[in-house]
């Protein structure tokens, strides 16, 4: 802050008997109005005009009405069989509003004025039924838009209902307040500074502002108790009846006989007894109390509260300092400071007079509010990881479009069970018993499913053999020369020869009187059990991977579009809300006139609009609104010229 002297004392002084007027107390010239300088309010009087409509009419109330409920085709027929009279009227002139109308000839204005609104209002009840039903009827997928539907047809159907239940014209006067500064005004006197002769003497002008915020932080912990004391005089009446009745009889016989001769002897003994008892008891209790309880109760409550509150002071100052002087020696003067007021000249004209239109929109906000519905739609998504793919579902066939699905990289299924091929020659043979072992070495993971033998057996000379091979129902006795076709193999057991068997193996044959034998055996191999279900352990794994990344992927996203829907409610201030919200209500007016199939702009000027408000070159336009600049379009911010 700094000081200014001021030297001329003697202008100052006259300067304050310019303010002061002059001499001889004459009254000062008022000061022109600074027409330039006129400020202008445009405002408006709405008086509403008492009248009544008559039933025809209605036509913009009616045909936005009906562009509201949106109809579908399907709705149509089934309320075709329900309406009759006025009400098919409307619904056939309704649907071609609908969606599904494309390229329709909308109704003629004639059409929809001779609609009755009763007409039109029993249609909406009837579809607002009709959606409610099957909005509760509709499964998990459905039940959000069968509900947005049914909100749709209530909404628009409530809004018809107010517009048409009273006048809607009204008579709008334009006015403009027009205020113009008219000249400067002294005001009530402020202090005062006396001179003697010669005297001088410093003047110091502060002005200050001072702004003070405070934050309170309240915090309260309430408790309360509640205790009964009961007196209890009790008086009681006591009854008892027992009784007893017992029986007891008792019959006994017993007989012995002994005798004997000089050699022989013998004894003999019998015995008989019978015993019989009956008791028979009886109780009987009776109790009668009478008590009189005499209640006494206490209530208590204890209150602890804590208060935080915090200050802030942030102020300036402005301090002017002026040197002041009294020239004369012979008298003294006095330096008056008054507060300066501005005039004003305020003028109010009426220039115009309106006829106006009321239209009722329900839920102006409604599009704003879409960002609370998208961000509770993304908050649904973050939900535990789900994987509903059972081993089971898992198969040759499945596999792969399983994979598909959740874009996993799982491994093959095993190849098919090859057919081993045992030819080896068999040495050794001539007359007498012999035997050969021909080894089966089957590949890891497979196992034997079939066997099959084809070859030539030759024996002596006029002699037949003996040929056959142990496990197997093969046991014959051969030509001396002998051909086999393939043939299958079985085991004595009844099924296929080393069936299930896995790792190396062998086939044993005996002969007798062999002199040649060309053997073949071909052993056809399946998968396991074991590896087929190692392999479908793997694929559900991949599987489970995958689609555990992806669904992480996902939420990650679904995180990051949370965030940026938050974080742009957060930083709207209130100025743009409402500036939005009076956007919504003009669009809403357009959409209940003209339907929701105009067309606000054309898509050259959204590109335009999309080219200057994005951020290509790593500025911050979009956020701050500096993509127009004059009547110039920048899609740079180092184009902005200031």
């Amino acid at each position: 802050m700094g000081s200014q002297r001021i030297d001329q004392p003697a202008k100052d002084i006259a300067a304050h008997q310019a303010r002061s007027g002059p001499p001889g107390g004459a009254a000062a010239p008022q000061p022109p109005v600074l027409e330039s300088a006129t400020r202008e309010i445009a405002k408006a009087t709405l008086v509403p005009v008492a009248e009544q409509a008559a039933e025809p009419g209605h036509v913009l109330v009616k045909s936005g009405f009906m562009r509201q409920l949106g109809l579908r085709a399907e709705e149509a027929e089934t309320l075709g069989g329900t309406q009759r009279g006025a009400p098919a009227q409307a619904l056939t002139l309704a649907a071609r509003f609908g969606p599904a109308a494309g390229s329709a000839v909308p109704p003629s204005p004639r059409q929809i004025a001779a609609l009755p609104v009763s007409a039109l209002r029993s249609l909406g009840d009837a579809v607002v039924e009709l959606r409610g039903r099957r909005a509760g009827e509709a499964g998990p997928d459905d039940a959000e838009p069968a509900r947005d539907a049914w909100a749709r047809a209530l909404v628009a159907t409530q809004t018809f209902a107010i517009n048409t239940a009273q006048g809607p014209l009204g008579m709008l006067n334009l006015e403009r307040l027009e205020m113009a500064p008219a000249g400067v005004e002294r005001g009530e006197l402020i202090a005062t500074v006396p001179l003697a002769p010669l005297e001088e003497t410093a003047v110091v002008q502060k002005e200050w502002s001072v702004r003070s915020k405070e934050f309170t932080s309240i915090v309260t912990d309430s408790l309360e108790q509640f205790s009964e004391t009961g007196v209890t005089d009790n008086t009681e009446l006591a009854q008892s009846t027992s009784s007893q009745t017992q029986h007891s009889n008792q019959f006994n016989v017993t007989g012995t006989v002994s005798g004997g001769i000089p050699v022989i002897s013998g004894s003999a003994s019998s015995g008989f007894t019978m015993q019989d008892a009956g008791s028979q008891s009886a109780t009987e209790s009776r109790k009668h109390a009478k008590s009189l309880t005499q209640k006494a109760s206490t209530r208590s409550q204890q209150e602890h509260k804590v208060t935080i509150s915090t200050s802030t002071v942030t102020g300036s100052e402005v301090a002017t300092t002026r040197t002041m002087r009294n020239p004369h020696d012979d008298r003294s003067i006095r330096i008056d400071y008054f507060s300066m007021m501005r005039k004003w000249r305020v003028r109010l004209y009426r220039y115009g007079l309106r006829l106006t239109y009321d239209i009722t929109i329900p839920e102006p906000g409604a599009t704003l509010r879409g960002t609370f519905r998208d961000l509770h739609l993304l908050r649904a998504q973050l939900k535990p990881f789900e994987f509903r793919v059972n081993r089971e579902d898992i198969t040759k066939g499945s596999y792969k479009q399983l994979a598909d699905q959740y874009d996993a990289r799982v491994p093959e299924y095993p190849d098919a069970g090859k057919t081993i091929v045992c030819n080896e020659p068999i040495p050794g043979l001539g007359e007498g018993n012999r035997s050969f072992r021909m080894p089966v070495p089957v590949p890891d993971n497979y196992e034997i499913e079939s066997v099959t033998m084809a070859g030539r057996v030759t024996g002596p000379s006029g002699k037949g053999f003996v040929m056959g091979i142990v496990g197997s129902t093969f046991d014959v006795a051969g030509q001396p020369d002998q051909n086999y076709p393939p043939f299958l193999l079985i085991s004595r057991t009844g099924g296929n020869f080393l069936a299930g068997q896995r790792g190396s193996q062998s086939i044993t044959m005996y002969f007798a009187d062999v002199v040649t034998a060309t053997l073949e055996f071909r052993a056809t191999t399946k998968v396991t059990a074991d590896a087929e279900e190692r392999w479908r352990s793997d694929v559900w794994d991949a599987l489970f991977d995958a689609a555990q990344t992806r669904y992480y992927a996902q939420q990650q996203d679904v995180a990051t579009q949370i965030a940026a829907l938050e974080d742009q409610l957060a930083r709207v201030d209130t100025l743009t809300l409402r500036r939005e919200e009076s956007d919504e209500i003009m669009k809403s007016v357009i959409r209940f006139i003209a339907g929701e199939k105009y067309q606000y702009m054309t898509d050259d000027v959204v590109s335009v609009f999309a080219k200057a408000s994005s951020d290509e070159s790593g500025g911050s336009q979009s956020r701050y609104g500096i993509g127009f600049v004059a009547n110039k379009l920048t899609d740079k911010i180092s184009d902005v010229e200031y």
